[in-house]
Formats: C-alpha cells, sequence, structure tokens
C-alpha cells in the first residue's frame, strides 16, 4: 500500500521511500538550459571558426577582371610593369585600329594602386581580420600630345580637324612666326576613354571613338607669345672655347632645330623646352666634326742634293675634344632657358704633326690651272702633290695654254683696269707674285676677297695668302704652268 508524504514522494507498503517524479515546468527549464548551452557553444565555435578563417584565409584583390591573390601576387607588378604594352582596339564604324597604350602616352597611377594594396604581399593577422576583397580601380590618363599624333591621322583624315595657331620656323625670316589656326573636329580624349582600362588577358579592350566640333583652344595672342619667346633665344652667343680660343658657337636656325613646342596641361597655352638629345647630337657631329681634326704633316720639298726647295705643306696640329658631355649639353639648355650668353669650356687632347721630305729634278716641276675646277694643282711628273680653291679671272678671262714662269716678286702694288668700263683697280702690297705670261698675267694673294672657287680677278690666278706663298716657293723661273678649260 502506498502513502503519499508531505514532499510528495510515496511510502510503500514496506516503509520504502519512493523518487519524487519530476514536474512539467521542471522538464521545460532544464531543456531550455541545454539548449542555451549549445547556442553558446555553436556561437564560440563560429566565432572561433571565422577568426582562424580571417587569419588563414588567402587575399584577393580584382585589378580590372584580373583577380589577384597572395600565391599570384607577382601578377600585380607584370600587370604594372606591362601596362602601357596592352592592345586596345579602336572603332569608328567599318575602321578599325589597334594601337598600344604606350603609343597613346598612357599613364596609370602604379603608387595608388600599390598604396591600396598595403598589407596583402605579407599580411599581418591584425592585416587579415581587417581586410577585405578589394577593387582596385584602373581609371588611366592619357596623354593628349601622343594620342593626337597617333590617332588623327587615321580617324580624322577625312575631316576637318582642328589647327591651333603654332609657332613655326622661317628659315627665310630665320625667326619664328605663327601658323593661322582654324576650328574643326577633334577627337574626344575624354569620352572615348570614360570606362577606364580592364585587365583581362582574354579580351581586347574595345572603345568606340567619339568626337566634338570645336575651334582652336590656343589664341593667336598666344602663340605669338611663344615664338616671341624662342626668338629671344634665337641669337643667344653660346661660346665653346678652350683656353680662350673659339671653336664654335650654334647659329640661330641650329637653336631652332632644338626648340620643342608642346601644348600644357591647361590646353590654352605652349610650353617650349630645348632637347637635350637635340644639342647632344648637335655637339657629337656637326661641332665635332668642325672641332676634332687628325694632325696634318708638314711637306718639304728638297731638290736631288737636298737643297730646300718649298713648303708644299705646312704642318697642322691634332685636336680631339673630349668632353661633349651631358655637362655641356646642359650649360647649353640652361642658357637658352635663362636667356644668357655664356662660354662653355670644351677640354681638348692635341696631338703632334710630322715633318715630311719629297726630293725632286726641278725640270720635272709644273703647274696646272683648272678653269673649269677652279683649281691648281703642284705636279711632280704625274705625281699629284696638291691642288689648291682659286679664282681666275671674271673681267678679263684667263687665257688658256702653255706657259713659263718668268718673273717673281714678292710684294707689289698692281694697278690696272678701265675707270671707264668699271674694271679699275688699285692695290697696294700684294704678296708673292708668281708671273708666267708677258702680258702680267699669274698667281698672286687675294686678300680683299674670300670666293675662292669662283671667276674674280681681271685674269690673274687669285690664291689665299699661304698658297700663294707656296706656289712662289715651289716654281722656279722656267717652271712650266697649263692653263686649260
Amino acid at each position: 500500500m502506498h502513502k503519499q508524504q508531505k514532499d510528495g514522494s510515496m511510502m510503500t507498503s514496506l516503509g520504502v521511500k519512493a523518487k519524487k517524479t519530476p514536474s512539467k515546468k521542471k522538464k521545460k527549464r532544464v531543456n531550455k538550459n541545454r539548449l542555451g548551452f549549445f547556442l553558446v557553444l555553436l556561437v564560440i565555435l563560429s566565432f572561433g571558426g571565422g577568426f582562424i578563417y580571417k587569419i588563414t584565409r588567402p587575399l584577393e584583390v580584382k585589378i580590372g577582371s584580373v583577380t589577384v591573390n597572395q600565391k599570384n601576387y607577382q601578377k600585380v607588378s607584370s600587370i604594372l610593369t606591362n601596362f602601357d604594352q596592352q592592345e586596345v582596339l579602336l572603332v569608328d564604324g567599318e575602321l578599325e585600329q589597334k594601337v598600344k597604350l604606350a603609343e597613346l602616352g598612357a599613364e596609370i597611377n602604379q603608387q595608388q594602386i600599390k598604396t591600396s594594396l598595403s598589407g596583402f604581399e605579407k599580411p599581418t593577422w591584425v592585416d587579415r581580420l581587417s581586410f577585405k576583397t578589394k577593387k582596385v580601380t584602373t581609371k588611366f590618363e592619357i596623354g593628349a600630345d601622343r594620342a593626337n599624333q597617333k590617332l588623327d591621322p587615321i580617324f580624322l583624315k577625312d575631316k576637318q580637324v582642328v589647327l591651333e595657331p603654332k609657332p613655326v620656323y622661317d628659315s627665310k625670316a630665320k625667326k619664328f612666326v605663327v601658323q593661322a589656326g582654324h576650328p574643326g573636329q577633334r577627337i574626344d580624349l575624354k569620352t572615348t576613354f570614360a570606362d577606364g582600362f580592364s585587365f583581362d588577358p582574354n579580351k581586347m579592350n574595345q572603345y568606340q571613338v567619339k568626337y566634338i566640333s570645336q575651334e582652336p583652344k590656343i589664341s593667336q595672342a598666344e602663340a605669338q607669345k611663344t615664338a616671341d619667346y624662342i626668338n629671344q633665344r634665337l641669337n643667344i652667343r653660346v661660346n665653346l672655347r678652350n683656353k680662350g680660343r673659339q671653336l664654335y658657337f650654334p647659329d640661330p636656325w641650329d637653336i631652332a632645330d632644338w626648340a620643342r613646342i608642346t601644348i600644357a596641361k591647361d590646353g590654352i597655352s605652349y610650353q617650349v623646352d630645348f632637347d637635350k638629345a637635340a644639342i647632344e647630337k648637335f655637339l657629337n657631329t656637326t661641332v665635332m666634326k668642325s672641332v676634332n681634326r687628325a694632325p696634318v704633316n708638314k711637306l718639304i720639298l728638297n731638290d736631288k742634293d737636298g737643297k730646300f726647295i718649298a713648303v708644299l705643306r705646312e704642318g697642322r696640329r691634332g685636336f680631339k675634344a673630349t668632353n661633349a658631355d651631358s655637362a655641356v649639353t646642359d650649360g647649353i639648355k640652361q642658357a637658352l632657358l635663362d636667356k644668357k650668353s655664356t662660354n662653355l669650356e670644351l677640354a681638348l687632347v692635341e696631338s703632334d704633326f710630322k715633318t715630311e721630305i719629297m726630293t725632286t729634278d726641278q725640270n720635272d716641276k709644273w703647274i696646272e690651272v683648272d678653269l673649269s675646277d677652279q683649281t691648281t694643282t703642284m705636279w711632280i711628273g704625274s705625281q699629284k702633290l696638291q691642288s689648291f680653291l682659286v679664282s681666275t679671272g671674271l673681267s678679263a678671262p684667263t687665257p688658256p695654254g702653255t706657259y713659263r714662269v718668268w718673273h717673281k716678286t714678292a710684294i707689289q702694288d698692281m694697278v690696272g683696269g678701265s675707270r671707264a668700263r668699271g674694271t679699275y683697280y688699285n692695290l697696294k702690297n700684294v704678296h708673292w707674285n708668281t708671273f708666267f705670261t708677258y702680258s702680267g698675267i699669274g698667281f698672286h694673294e687675294a686678300y680683299w676677297h674670300n670666293n675662292f672657287g669662283h671667276p674674280m680677278s681681271h685674269g690673274c690666278v687669285n690664291m689665299r695668302l699661304a698658297h700663294a706663298k707656296i706656289i712662289y716657293d715651289f716654281a722656279p723661273l722656267g717652271t712650266k704652268v697649263v692653263v686649260h678649260q
């Protein structure tokens, strides 16, 4: 028999106390506690798992359409390095043209991209916790000048293009003048490339060429201002010297060749620079050709007995410039920018000449005068010794024929011609006269002109002073002279 106790338990007939049966409320409370425990455990595991995932996951970033993670991070450098070598397709109706971004002067902000990837290559656990998958912008800028130079001849060849008034060099006027501009169509680079660039190795970026009608952006006055700026520098004297001795200086047309005129970033003005590469080329070609010279050996003519007859050629030391380098180039450019004349030192290495001696029989010597070539040549038999540019008769032709030297004077005055015909002359102290006709025609110096190679005289053979002296020493009385066309 069972008897219920005060605590709700039951006493059996044998006197054994039975266990209390739990109530429904208590069962619910236990179940809730267990559920809460499992929920907390789940939250802890989720957080821990997420934490572990975040600090161990591979980080990713998108540059254009290319996904880059830590395993192929080198792609970033490759993308940035080879950016301007990517080809794009420009389309205008049926006209299509592939060009490299480098040909358009395209530039991408590499530093900005690298900064946006900070902590990506070798991330700490803090970087990993805070890192979100990034999409890096790949907008780029097009160099207007280079893009127009490349694209205008292709897409604007059948269109009236905008022509900006621009300074151009006039070789006759020897200065820059302004070439007038006019309105027309222009490629709208901003809207053409508005979508930026997608780095997709499997797809070529395509752009629809767009145009705008436009007036010249640069005014006539601005172009004239630029022309004036350069013209003020064309006559800057840049003396290239060695130990006070003048070696060379650039002429105005040389400076004009170095001027580089480009449209400024504001689009409404020009900027002027002087091309270092062009200056350096000028130094290494034009200047070096003039300054650098090999030594010329002195040539003496003796007779068979060793007796001196004449100096056929004076010796000349050789020179070679050693510092036509960036310092001189920079000096020239700076002088032009500063609009200030300057002296720049060229270092020279000198080399000596040697003396050569020729021997001859006096009877073998003869002189040739070529009226067609305006040259005089010294010969020993069939051996040519030396030739000179001369000036033969203009108002009175030098007569062709074979003659002999019959008279010589070291210096004398020369008077002749006709006042009525305007050919009168009265020349004082003419040196090294070697006459070969009895009418008074001969070789002599001509200090009154420097136009050798062209007829200039009253019949004689005009020569430079040094050359007239060589003929004078070379030709004793009786030397044969042959004059021909």
